[in-house]
């Protein structure tokens, strides 16, 4: 098996403050720099994983709370 050499990013889950490593989706990979997600290993909470390439890190938000702001910004449009 080849050895996996791609970026990780360290991120924080919001919920329980546990530490993950995380690489970019496919889809962040093409752009869609909010296409990332995941569990939290220690608590579950489904998680938004966002690229933030600016600082060069993911930013790791609730899936709910993402949903909720996405779904925001649809209705000011």
């Amino acid at each position: 098996m080849e050895k996996d050499n791609r970026k990780r990013y360290e991120i924080e889950c919001p919920e329980c403050g546990k530490i993950l490593w995380a690489c970019k989706s496919l889809f962040q990979e093409m752009g869609m720099l909010d296409a990332g997600h995941g569990s939290c290993m220690e608590c579950g909470t489904f998680l938004n994983l966002t690229l933030d390439k600016e600082n060069d890190r993911m930013i790791a938000i609730r899936f709910e709370e993402y949903k909720e702001k996405k779904l925001k910004e649809r209705a000011a449009k």
